[in-house]
């Protein structure tokens, strides 16, 4: 996503930089220094923009973006390539994968499960 892309997303979810600071543990100028181009965005911090902005799985009808919190793993590239081939072996992307079986292994856990 480009810096325009996010600030519209914020703007079309209702979401402040002050609350995307607060979700990615960054400081409010921080995240103001990103969107004036002072510095790039953190590839990690991108991608957790991204999933907060654009969840890969639909989340239920009363979900709103307040309630998503991402997440952020770091990975060998060997486990990394051996998630990629798993996901892409069940015909999903990396992230809808990881979160399925994230999501798999806390049934029980679960409200409903």
């Amino acid at each position: 996503m480009t810096i325009d892309e996010i600030k519209h997303a914020l703007k079309a979810q209702g979401i402040k930089r002050g609350a995307l600071a607060e979700r990615l543990r960054v400081s409010p100028g921080t995240v103001n220094n990103w969107f004036s181009g002072g510095r790039a965005i953190p590839a990690a911090k991108l991608e957790l923009i991204e999933l907060m902005l654009n969840p890969p799985l639909t989340p239920a009808p009363e979900t709103t973006t307040e309630d998503l919190v991402p997440i952020g793993i770091i990975l060998t590239r060997t486990e990394h390539a051996a998630a990629a081939q798993a996901a892409q072996a069940a015909g999903q992307s990396l992230h809808d994968y990881a979160r399925q079986m994230l999501l798999h292994g806390c049934r029980g856990y679960l409200p409903g499960s």
